[in-house]
C-alpha cells in the first residue's frame, strides 16, 4: 500500500515525523558520529519518472503511525504512474 505526495520534501517530511514518532534513535540526543549506525525512515520511498514526479511512501507495516485520514488513502500506485522498467 502507498501513500502519495506531490514533491519530495512532503514525503520525507512526513516520513521523518513517523521515525520521530516512532522514537528512532537516530533522532534522539546521540553523538553525530552514531547516527550512521541508526535507521532514519519509517517506510520505503519511490518516485516517477519525468517533470514533476509524485512521491509515494511504500507502507509496509507502521500503520499506526498514520491518520485517520491517510489510512483511509492508501492505495496502490496511480494507473498514470509514470516508472521506467530495469532490465
Amino acid at each position: 500500500m502507498f501513500l502519495l505526495f506531490n514533491s519530495e520534501e512532503e514525503a520525507v517530511a512526513r516520513n521523518v515525523q513517523a521515525a520521530k514518532d516512532a522514537g528512532f534513535s537516530y533522532y534522539a540526543d546521540i553523538p553525530e558520529e552514531e547516527k550512521d549506525m541508526h535507521t532514519i525512515y519509517v517506510w520505503g520511498m519511490t518516485h516517477e519518472e519525468g517533470e514533476n514526479p509524485r512521491y509515494a511512501l511504500d507502507i509496509e507495516g507502521g500503520q499506526d503511525l498514520l491518520t485517520e485520514e491517510e489510512v483511509s488513502s492508501l492505495g496502490d500506485l496511480p494507473e498514470d504512474w509514470s516508472y521506467e522498467i530495469l532490465d
